[in-house]
């Protein structure tokens, strides 16, 4: 027996939430958002290390999330 692909979980989630067409507009804006407020403090920090190094370790994942969530508005 083979498991269903994984689109059709991830669609049926959704579905289950039972999000308007605006809900889902507003999610999607804000993972860009977020992807690209990630990808800007990644770059602006000081590593001194390749970048696969930083997303796999715990202490510099978590000061990057705390520069990111630091610059994200309240209401978010």
């Amino acid at each position: 027996m083979t498991s269903p692909p994984r689109s059709l979980w991830v669609n049926a989630a959704w579905e289950a939430l039972n999000l308007t067409s605006c809900m889902k507009m507003r999610i999607s804006q804000l993972i860009d958002i977020t992807a690209q407020q990630i990808v800007g403090t990644t770059n602006a920090l000081e590593w001194g290390k390749q970048y696969p190094t930083v997303f796999s370790n715990a202490s510099d994942l978590q000061r990057l999330k705390t520069r990111v969530m630091a610059s994200r508005p309240n209401n978010v």
